[in-house]
């Protein structure tokens, strides 16, 4: 099969643009549906007008707000290379028709995320996934997917939303008219590539899962990066899935999931990768996402209106949800002494993901094992690398939740 190293969103457009005559808005999928809703709502609160959708650095084509947050941070490396059209490094497009492929899946979600809550079933219309969710995985793991776990997510989008408003007090600044409208849309595409690892935050599989600490004792004990991604996998997929085989009582959608608070004292059941709309927009896990882009939109607008970025704490950053108190720990789910049934059980749950040509992890039940009895220690670590990188890096680290900063440095 053939690959290639085209920008993503340059091929997507030129299906688009062949489908669609581009004249239908691309709407659909998680990460995109979140981000629209949040710049909406922040834009009409700042009273700013329409807010978008923005022409990247030279093409000709116009992203709304959701597609940059969807697109940015799993395909790109950076918002300089989402911005600039990058090539992508991914050989993500592997036959001609798997744009075709993305367009389709994505319009199901669409109109699947719109059905009643009563015409839903726990999973998306496509039970494989599609080229979406497994060009997702395919980058977050080939990329060192650490940054889309939480603590990591909160630290990139402070960096990148701080980049962002700059960039925006900049282009208020600018004399040049032309120069003036490129830095705006530049500072838009960054806050939005912000926005993705700050939607990240609310998916249950990324909450608590000790990537790094993964990676790194993975590495250690001689194991490739692609099987520590897998080990990851095991972990992301089982941490608050609806229906996840670590869970012996009968959940309902809202009450199934990882149960998670924020630093404004909002409770709720956060869900995994492909589950956040299991019951609908009007749904605690939906609205706070949605919420927190709506606070980071604002933030960049008031930058620009008001020529200054604010001080402190990032507003985006009090949504950011941890495990409750009540939530069993991480290493109770699995446990050092967890018996081979489950083992094999867990293995099955990611059997078919071992197949896919990008991972070729030679991945056995041994090694899922071999985590859970060292995950005691792996968490430990966790606790302790928050802690020096709070002594490491205070400026940064002053523009998140003292809350949120604190749980991590519990994480359990």
């Amino acid at each position: 099969m053939a690959e290639t190293n085209q920008d993503p969103l340059r091929a997507f457009f030129d299906v688009r643009e062949e489908q669609l005559g581009g004249a239908q808005p691309f709407d659909g999928g998680e990460h995109l549906w979140v981000g629209n809703a949040g710049a909406l709502k922040a834009a009409t609160k700042r009273k700013a007008g329409p807010f978008g959708p923005f022409q990247r650095s030279k093409s000709p084509e116009h992203l709304t707000y959701g597609e940059i947050v969807a697109f940015s941070g799993d395909f790109y490396g950076s918002p300089e290379e989402l911005f600039d059209e990058t090539p992508s490094p991914l050989p993500w497009l592997r036959e001609a028709n798997d744009l075709d492929d993305l367009l389709k899946a994505l319009r199901n979600e669409a109109a699947w995320i719109n059905l009643p809550p009563a015409q839903r079933g726990t999973q998306y219309p496509d039970q494989n996934l599609v080229l979406w969710w497994n060009a997702k995985q395919y980058s977050e793991l080939a990329l060192q997917n650490t940054p889309h776990f939480g603590w990591h997510n909160a630290l990139v989008y402070a960096r990148h939303h701080e980049a962002a408003l700059k960039l925006a007090v900049q282009a208020a600044q600018e004399p040049s008219r032309a120069k003036q409208e490129l830095l705006w849309r530049q500072a838009v595409y960054t806050n939005g590539f912000a926005d993705h690892f700050l939607t990240d935050g609310f998916s249950a599989g990324h909450v608590r899962a000790p990537a790094a600490q993964i990676r790194r004792w993975a590495e250690q004990a001689g194991m490739n990066k692609k099987l520590a991604g897998v080990l990851i996998k095991v972990i992301h997929d089982q941490d608050g899935h609806i229906h996840e085989l670590h869970s012996k009582a009968d959940h309902s959608a809202r009450t199934g999931g990882l149960h998670v608070v924020n630093a404004l004292k909002q409770e709720w059941h956060t869900r995994c990768d492909g589950q956040l709309f299991l019951t609908g927009p009007a749904d605690a896990s939906v609205e706070t996402a949605v919420e927190a882009v709506a606070d980071s939109v604002e933030e960049l607008l008031s930058a620009y209106q008001e020529q200054k970025i604010p001080q402190g704490v990032f507003a985006a950053t009090r949504r950011l949800p941890w495990p409750h108190p009540d939530e069993p720990a991480l290493i109770t789910k699995f446990p050092a002494d967890i018996d081979r049934v489950k083992v094999e059980a867990l293995y099955d749950s990611i059997r078919w993901y071992l197949l896919l040509p990008v991972l070729g992890a030679n991945a056995r039940p041994e090694h899922i094992e071999k985590c859970c009895a060292h995950l005691p220690q792996l968490m430990e670590d966790f606790r302790d690398d928050v802690t020096k990188q709070v002594a490491k890096e205070p400026a940064l680290i002053a523009r998140l939740a003292p809350e949120y900063v604190a749980a991590y440095q519990a994480i359990r």
